[in-house]
């Protein structure tokens, strides 16, 4: 277990792994219904198959608008490249979702026993990962996160090895020398410079690299001069400087005053570590394999323990205390592998422990154990619960959209208007209707509303209980004015709602 082989059993594990993570991320994937910047996606990515331009399209009219976008190009391509073989499906278009979550699974596995040499850990890790709910929730969407996050993790243990690795190629000696002068691995900064701009391109939450850094610094520095060395040989100290300067370098650029924006002092949003849990069936259980992970990874890895550590905990701390965003799952779940990573390594610690002292100390015993706590660790009964991505529609808790708007262009006159979100006209592809869009910068006024009422015999609305682009004295009117249409696809989560003129008027 001390040297990087990995035996035939093992390689067979890993596989049967993959193949249940496949499974469980492929199988009803067009299920669910686009939901929030799923649509965005869907419009950007289909704009670019069909025109080559990174502009919106309107499946409504089937018609390129003016609207540009510059967010996760490197991703929404792969989508686009998808529709020169397939159609503009839900299931389709996540399928780039999917490869990327399998790779995700395939690299901390990989990753993991390329720190630890634990083979154990490393198939936890990449079971942990398969099962999660987390991962499962981004993997069968059409949103870049499932990008990000294996794309960041690799990232994240380049610059690692960058700092910290001192086996060198033989080859250049120039470069051989440069890195035992700096004390870096420049063999690495190739890879570490591709690997940052591709993860900069998919998401500017990239830059949490940084704090992560300044954390890992400033801890290995102060354990320096504990160890009384002399600041002139902290080289910890020496980097920290440099960082320092660079950031002050880089903080006229766009993409520091953007990343700015992201923060706001004096602000806590504590629902994050619940988003954390998700993937657990007992709190108090995952929160002692987290603590037991933590002391485990520091105790026997010592330096990559740390970066682990901090690779999870600095990104959390900063969404809790700093973010100045709304509490979005999708902000903290590239830091879920080194998470995963935490957990395998105290469930492997607390089962040897509990091998070695209760048990014969056997091999078997040990996987049995192992075994064990996973599964009253995971978060099995979601699979069959009514959030599970795998329950009959009409039972969801989530919002159907699919259906609604199927009913609406049934049950709806050609004349009549609705009042959709933007982006949302993937709904009614080929339609042709006349929407009224509102959204984050045109919020639904009760002055809007009338002024719109005004012009049109019919209005038609499907929206969610708690949409928040909608004025309360909006929702107030519609209440009283519009007629709510209960059918087996609406909930708490999505509604209809319909106005005629000529009723109300004969009423």
């Amino acid at each position: 277990m001390n040297k990087l082989f990995i035996s035939k059993k093992h390689l067979l594990i890993l596989l049967l792994i993959l193949l249940l993570a496949g499974f469980l991320r492929i199988y009803k994937l067009g299920n669910q219904s686009f939901i929030a910047d799923e649509y965005i996606g869907i419009n950007v990515s289909y704009g670019l198959h069909q025109t080559g331009q990174w502009k919106y399209w309107d499946f409504n009219s089937e018609t390129i608008t003016d609207r540009d976008y510059t967010r996760g190009q490197v991703y929404y391509w792969q989508v686009a490249q998808l529709f020169k073989f397939f159609e503009p499906t839900e299931q389709n278009s996540r399928l780039v979702s999917v490869m990327w979550g399998l790779l995700g699974v395939a690299t901390i596995f990989f990753v993991t026993f390329w720190i630890t040499k634990n083979i154990y850990i490393a198939l936890m890790s990449a079971f942990l990962l398969s099962m999660s709910v987390s991962a499962l929730m981004f993997d069968r969407k059409l949103r870049m996160y499932s990008m990000f996050a294996p794309v960041y993790f690799l990232f994240s243990y380049i610059i690692f090895q960058f700092l910290e690795s001192k086996k060198y190629l033989t080859v250049p000696k120039i470069l051989v020398n440069l890195s035992r002068k700096t004390g870096l691995n420049l063999f690495y900064l190739p890879l570490m410079l591709l690997l940052g701009v591709l993860a900069l391109l998919t998401h500017l939450l990239t830059v949490n690299i940084v704090s992560t850094i300044i954390a890992y610094l400033v801890i290995m520095a102060i354990v320096a001069h504990k160890k009384k060395l002399a600041i002139s040989k902290n080289k910890y100290f020496l980097y920290l400087g440099l960082l320092v300067v660079l950031i002050a370098g880089m903080s006229q650029t766009k993409t520091f005053g953007q990343a700015a924006n992201f923060f706001e002092l004096g602000k806590s949003t504590w629902s994050y570590l619940e988003k954390i849990s998700l993937d657990y069936r007992h709190e108090l259980l995952a929160l002692t394999f987290f603590f037991f992970g933590c002391y485990y990874l520091i105790k026997k890895y010592g330096n990559v323990g740390v970066w682990t550590i901090l690779s999870f905990l600095t990104p959390l701390l900063s969404a809790i205390f700093l973010w100045d965003r709304s509490a979005g799952h999708q902000y903290i779940y590239f830091t879920q592998p080194f998470k995963v990573v935490i957990m395998a390594a105290g469930i492997y610690f607390v089962a040897k422990i509990v091998s070695e002292k209760v048990f014969s100390r056997s091999k078997l015993s040990l996987e049995l154990t192992l075994a064990y706590f996973i599964l009253i660790l995971i978060n099995l009964p979601f699979f069959i619960s009514s959030d599970s991505f795998y329950q009959n529609p009409r039972h969801w808790d989530y919002s159907n959209y699919r259906e609604a708007y199927n009913y609406f262009l049934k049950k709806s006159d050609p004349d009549e208007a609705i009042l959709m979100r933007k982006f949302m006209s993937f709904n009614v592809k080929g339609a042709n209707r006349e929407i009224l869009e509102y959204g984050a910068g045109n919020k639904l006024t009760l002055e809007k509303l009338e002024e719109i009422q005004k012009k049109h015999d019919g209005l038609w609305l499907i929206n969610t209980d708690g949409e928040f682009n909608i004025k309360s004295d909006a929702k107030k009117h519609i209440k009283n004015e519009f007629s709510l249409i209960k059918t087996k696809y609406t909930n708490d989560k999505v509604q209809i709602w319909h106005w005629e003129k000529e009723k109300l008027n004969n009423d």
